[in-house]
């Protein structure tokens, strides 16, 4: 039997166009019928292609639209019957739901759907569910497989809604051009059926709340076709028939073997060509699936996944019902699906051989607790500033995608940074808790984003599938970055509050999910411990919203909570790590200033302490809120009881040289240094990525004390703030880890290289010392760049470059590296400090020698000295090439260069603090293994000077000095 036959088989074709006879609505019936193949011929086609590009679908072709015909045929039994008139939309709907599935269901075909924002979108959930950075490569150098999934992943998620449009799509006759036509042929029932064909179509993959919302208003009979239609009949029936037809009719032998399937696909067709079409039976009215042979070890997977289909179409059947009774509709036959959610009662029916079915997926048992654990102070810490940086960086990320999705919100030249945040901290007077209150302007949150992807513990919303479909384009953007990626931060603000509310509502604009919204309230009273209360907003209970707020959350924490902002450990990352000096030179610490005072100093002025008499605690808090939000590019307002008000303007890409000098050394201790860093803030440049997009600020270190800071931006959100001697400035970075306490660099290798390089040349522009010099290098040179033209070091003669040094030697003269000392018996390490201009400052009296002696150029640590010794290669990497370019140029330039290793080379007398204990008495002569680099062509080492070659350019040279 051809499909035709096995369609007017079943006992819903039959019921609607079976025994007609010859008055006008049988007239009208054959009419509908015959409508309804031409509809199939013309859709077969379209059907067939599905299998060519998707090729590791089940069957797709016009055999599924027969096998929904009988399959609902099962599930209606005699409870719900059709009238012709509904028998011909739903029987569309049949041929039409999937056809969406096929390129050429689209105008434009494969580069069509290449261009839609889907198709980037799923590109960039292969990269970001990896590590948050949205895909923007050259879709030439894209894998092939790459693409073929994103062309799924696109169709799987439009195909619905494609069936919608396509049952009014015009065709052009590719041989004569001038000639039209759409699926459906005739004008009356396309006029007036096409939209209700669509949204059935469609409807198969809404949420069933959205089908009762479009599809509970029956239709009433028109002129021709004189029935009544119940579109949410027809709809249930859908989404029933298409659930429930996983059997052997969708992976027939042949086009099995013909599909070659792997991974998930394999799995579909291996459970689907082992069961039987179903039944319903018994006085449950269950739907019974049953297996042809049992399910072996190899094939255990497939099992699971049949189980999960079966449940799947069991809760389908269930919630139809339920719709169906509550409009006072007939019900379907079938009740549900036997088996379902209970694996061995399944297994009497879908059988098992060898392996028993008893769900061993891994379960967590408290996911509250979980979640308190992991989201809370076990992940953080006891930093009470996570739960707020958290909150921030919500409404932060939320600013930024309404940047990019709204026409009237994005950045213009008088208002670059559009959007912000409000923070307040308000006393109740009663009790003397505080409630936080965090106010932001971004795109908000729809109902399914609230009970969704913000309450379940590991889902981020911008990784997630619900973010596509709410905000096309967005997830493949490439200005688009947002900091959550862990889907836990949210979760941090238990750690402070048991009383935690949320208001939203989505942002109005074109394209956007908001249109029409109202404000939701999702609102825990007790923590993670209990149900979160949902819902709509009320003025008169949940307080005053400015209209210009999308989304609020609301916090009620004790006064401790702001107390810790004052003794907080890490307030000395925040207020300057180490000496700070007021303008009248005295050495004060922050911390100091705190528990002398009770109050924080204020940044910009530190005679100002405590302005305005504002509580030290509430005052500790906003400072700390301003000093997080440093690199962010969002305004953000800080208000407390008292009434202090502090703003946050961005960005540090348009402060001045002062403004971010203040921001990187701490108010207090730039307004004491003013002068003193004028050459290193003169070295600031932005780091950019190959696309242009700046991804920080900074500089190379010049200064070896003070206090050389990298803001890493997590974010916009101060992540990590400690001495870095390499790098001054602000560096943006992504989460090394959930917690974000380090970041890692979001400029690539290649980019800090050429950031590197031009830092090079800026140094070697200004005038800097050489001192300032031979640190620019000596922290470029972990970036894997030529330090040749600026590379100094320090020495007995001052500092010297490297063509200075072959000089000398080229000139017949020797340069000798000191490596350890010895004094009496005893040995100590040298390690002169790059800031020192000669070797008293390590206690060895100046030296009696026409040789140039090259200072060690690690950095000196308080009572402890690193030890230099090449023939161990203990080196930085400065040193490695400094040491390795200066070999090589001496290689080009000398004649014969030599390096002679000697054992005991006297330096000087011993000048420092005596100690009986360490051998160590002032006078006593201090010898040194040395290497010595000479041009051997020139002198001839004698005496205390000779000693084993160890390096040498020529070969027959080296063989000469060996022997």
């Amino acid at each position: 039997m051809d499909y035709r036959e096995l369609t007017e088989a079943t006992g819903l074709w039959q019921a609607a166009f079976g025994n007609l006879g010859n008055g006008q609505d049988d007239r009208n019936s054959r009419h509908l019928a015959f409508s309804y193949w031409s509809l199939a011929e013309r859709v077969k086609p379209i059907l067939e292609q599905i299998h060519h590009v998707l090729d590791g679908l089940t069957v797709h072709d016009i055999g599924h639209a027969t096998q929904l015909w009988e399959v609902a045929t099962v599930i209606a039994g005699q409870k719900l019957t059709l009238n012709p008139l509904e028998a011909y939309i739903l029987g569309a709907a049949f041929l039409l739901h999937d056809a969406g599935l096929a390129i050429y269901a689209y105008d434009g075909g494969r580069e069509e759907l290449i261009s839609r924002p889907e198709y980037a979108d799923a590109l960039s959930r292969q990269t970001r569910s990896e590590n948050g950075a949205p895909y923007h490569g050259d879709p030439l150098a894209t894998p092939e497989g790459a693409k073929q999934r994103a062309i799924f992943d696109v169709l799987r998620q439009i195909h619905a809604e494609q069936a919608q449009q396509l049952v009014r799509r015009q065709f052009t006759d590719p041989s004569d051009t001038t000639v039209k036509f759409h699926l459906i042929e005739d004008i009356d029932l396309l006029r007036d059926y096409a939209e209700v064909i669509g949204k059935i179509s469609a409807s198969h993959n809404w949420p069933i709340q959205r089908v009762i919302d479009e599809l509970s208003q029956p239709m009433t009979p028109g002129v021709k076709f004189r029935w009544t239609v119940e579109p949410l009949k027809l709809a249930a029936l859908l989404r029933c028939a298409d659930a429930a037809a996983i059997d052997e009719r969708r992976a027939p032998t042949m086009a099995h073997v013909l599909a070659r399937p792997h991974g998930v696909s394999a799995d579909h067709w291996a459970f689907q060509a082992r069961l039987r079409p179903a039944q319903v039976i018994g006085e449950n009215n269950l739907l019974v699936f049953q297996s042809k042979a049992p399910f072996d070890r190899v094939d255990m997977d497939a099992w699971w996944l049949a189980f999960e289909s079966l449940n799947v179409c069991h809760d389908e059947i269930v919630s139809c019902n339920k719709c169906l009774r509550e409009q006072h509709l007939s019900t379907l036959h079938a009740e549900g699906v036997f088996g379902a959610h209970d694996p061995i009662v399944l297994s009497r029916c879908v059988k098992t051989a060898h392996w028993k079915p008893i769900d061993t997926t891994i379960k967590i048992s408290d996911p509250t607790r979980l979640a308190k654990l992991l989201g809370g102070s076990q992940l953080y810490g006891d930093d009470p500033f996570v739960p707020l940086r958290e909150i921030l960086q919500n409404s932060a990320d939320a600013i930024r995608a309404r940047r990019l999705l709204d026409p009237d919100y994005k950045p213009t030249p008088e208002n670059p940074f559009p959007g912000r945040i409000e923070v307040s901290a308000l006393r109740d007077a009663n009790s003397g808790d505080y409630e936080l209150i965090c106010d932001d302007d971004g795109v908000g949150m729809t109902e399914a984003v609230l009970t969704g992807p913000l309450i379940t513990f590991g889902k981020s919303l911008w990784t997630d599938a619900l973010a596509t479909r709410l905000f096309p384009g967005l997830s493949s953007n490439k200005d688009f970055f947002p900091s959550g990626r862990f889907g836990i931060g949210f979760f941090s603000v238990f750690m402070i509050s048991s009383q935690v509310t949320v208001i939203s509502r989505p942002a109005d604009f074109p394209g956007g999910p908001g249109s029409g919204a109202v404000r939701h309230v999702l609102a825990f009273r007790n923590g993670m411990n209990s149900r979160a209360e949902f819902c709509a907003y009320d003025h008169s209970v949940d307080g005053h919203i400015p209209s210009w707020v999308s989304t609020r959350i609301k916090l009620r924490v004790p006064a401790s909570f702001l107390a810790a902002y004052g003794r907080a450990p890490g307030l000395n990352m925040f207020y300057g790590a180490g000496v700070l000096k007021n303008p009248k030179g005295r050495e004060i610490l922050t911390t100091e200033l705190l528990e002398r005072t009770g109050k924080i100093p204020d940044p910009d002025d530190i005679n100002q302490i405590g302005r305005k008499g504002a509580n030290a605690d509430e005052y500790a808090f906003s400072r700390h809120c301003q000093r997080l939000v440093i690199p962010l590019d969002v305004k953000v307002g800080v208000r407390t009881q008292s009434g202090s008000r502090i703003d946050h303007s961005p960005h540090y890409t348009h402060w001045s040289q002062e403004q971010i000098g203040k921001q990187i050394y701490a108010a207090e201790w730039y307004l004491s240094a003013i002068g003193l860093l004028d050459n290193q803030l003169s070295m600031l440049r932005e780091i950019k990525s190959q696309s242009g997009r700046i991804l920080g600020r900074a500089a190379l270190s010049i200064h070896s004390g003070g206090r050389e800071l990298a803001l890493f931006s997590i974010g916009g959100f101060l992540a990590k703030r400690s001495t870095d001697q390499d790098i001054v400035g602000v560096v943006e970075a992504y989460p090394g880890s959930a917690s974000r306490e380090a970041g890692i660099p979001l400029a690539t290798d290649a980019e800090m290289i050429l950031w590197a390089k031009n830092q090079l040349e800026v140094a070697d522009a200004l005038p800097l010392t050489d001192e300032e010099k031979l640190l620019a290098v000596a922290s470029a040179s972990r970036f894997d760049v030529d330090i040749y033209p600026l590379a100094r070091i320090n020495s007995n003669f001052g500092y010297m470059s490297i063509d200075q040094i072959v000089e000398y030697i080229c000139g017949g003269e020797v340069v000798i590296i000191p490596a350890t000392t010895q004094v009496g018996d005893r040995l100590h390490l040298i390690a002169t400090s790059l800031i020192r201009k000669d070797l008293k400052s390590c206690n060895i009296s100046e030296i009696d020698s026409e040789h140039l002696i090259l200072c060690s150029i690690e950095k000196a640590q308080k009572n402890s000295f690193p030890v230099i010794g090449i023939d161990d290669q203990i080196y930085t990497d400065y040193q490695q090439m400094f040491v390795s370019r200066l070999l090589a140029e001496v290689e080009k330039k000398c004649n014969d260069a030599v390096m002679v290793r000697m054992e005991s080379c006297k330096l000087g007398t011993y000048v420092g603090p005596e100690s009986e204990k360490d051998g160590l008495y002032r006078g006593d002569f201090m010898s040194s293994l040395v290497f010595a680099i000479y041009d051997g062509s020139k002198i001839e080492p004698t005496g205390s000077a000779a000693g084993q070659v160890v390096w040498s350019i020529n070969a027959e040279s080296n063989a000469q000095d060996g022997e």
